[in-house]
Formats: structure tokens, sequence, C-alpha cells
């Protein structure tokens, strides 16, 4: 049996590698644009993995819920397991309820901009002179580049 130094390194060390993991997870989703959509993956994945579930045979033991519904359902079977998977879609519920409350909560960078919608908006001052300076640095454009071609010099020995 392990005692209990054992038991919290062990915790640290799969949090700490978790966390890690929901980080570079975070790293990957930055290419997709909506917003909601990316926190909701990146909540999903990280309920998914750092979620705890209490050990159905040693009782006062946690044990990440993934790991062990999943070693409960290849020993036991699905209806030893049940209770996991029963905190791994509440997890799941949780985090899709957090990505929709912060969707609607939240307002998106172009709304908040004010670039979401043009009613009854003028634009300030500084940006008409932005606007003007970008149109007057298209307007100039670069003279046009003649191609030269550089001969080769060499000749082949007879």
């Amino acid at each position: 049996m392990i005692d209990s130094g054992d038991y919290m390194l062990a915790w640290q060390v799969y949090m700490g590698c978790g966390v890690a993991a929901t980080l570079f997870w975070g790293l990957l989703l930055r290419v997709y644009r909506f917003g909601a959509f990316r926190f909701w993956l990146f909540l999903s994945v990280a309920c998914l993995v750092l979620t705890p579930w209490h050990h159905p045979d040693v009782q006062g033991i946690w044990v990440p819920a993934l790991l062990g519904a999943l070693l409960t359902i290849m020993t036991d079977g699905v209806e030893s397991a049940l209770p996991a998977l029963i905190i791994i879609g509440g997890g799941q519920l949780a985090a899709l309820a957090i990505a929709i409350a912060a969707a609607i909560m939240v307002p998106s960078a172009a709304k908040a901009s004010g670039q979401g919608s043009d009613e009854g908006s003028t634009p300030s001052p500084e940006a008409k002179s932005s606007a003007s300076v970008n149109a007057s640095t298209k307007a100039k454009k670069a003279p046009a580049k003649t191609e030269s071609r550089i001969e080769p010099k060499f000749t082949p020995p007879a």
C-alpha cells in the first residue's frame, strides 16, 4: 500500500501534467476564430482531465475520473463505472453551461470596439486621421521595378 507522501506526490505530478496538457491544448485551440466554441473546447478537456473521483474499492483515495472510469469498465463492467461516468458527464455539462454563459455575458471584441455594427455610429477624429493617412500611403505607389538580367561571364574550357 502507498503512504500519504506517495499519494500526494502522485497527485501533484498528475495535476502538473494535467495543467501542462490543458495549456498545450489551449495553444492548439488558437486557430479557431469563434471564441465561445474555443472556450468550450478548452473547458471540456480541462474537466475531462482534471476531475477527480473516489476509488471504488478503497475509501478515502481519489483517482482521476477518466482513468478510474476506464479501468473500472475494463475490470468490473460499465455498471460499476456508472458513478464516474455521471461525474464526467456532469463536468461536461457544466463546461458547456459556463461557455454558453460566457458567450452571452462577455461581448466579443468586434462589438466592444464598435466594429460589429454601423447603427448610428460616427468615426472618431483619431479614426478619421488614421484612415486619411492610410489612404494617402496607398495612393503613393512605388516605382515599377525593372528586372535586369545578369549574364554569366563563364566560358567553358576548350
